[in-house]
């Protein structure tokens, strides 16, 4: 094979990488962003429960949230989890 057929060739597989490697890193992205996003919620779910005597049904019904109960127990968790790595 001549090195014209190879460049082309060796060149397609470094941008195959590299594509790889942005939507890797966008992946990584998203799911930080999500994370941050979710911890945040499960921290004013939190406050809303014990900072303004909320249950926890009536926490989700605020502003007729769309959130249930298990995923309101999700996000506190994750809430917890980020406050105990502090």
């Amino acid at each position: 094979m001549g090195k014209r057929r190879r460049e082309p060739a060796e060149r397609d597989r470094r941008l195959e990488k590299l594509a790889i490697e942005v939507l890797t890193a966008l992946g990584e992205r998203d799911a930080t962003t999500i994370a941050a996003t979710e911890q945040r919620a499960g921290v004013a779910l939190q406050a809303m429960i014990t900072d303004e005597s909320l249950t926890v049904s009536e926490a989700v019904m605020v502003r007729r949230s769309k959130i249930g109960h298990r995923e309101a127990a999700r996000l506190r968790q994750l809430a917890a989890q980020a406050q105990n790595n502090d």
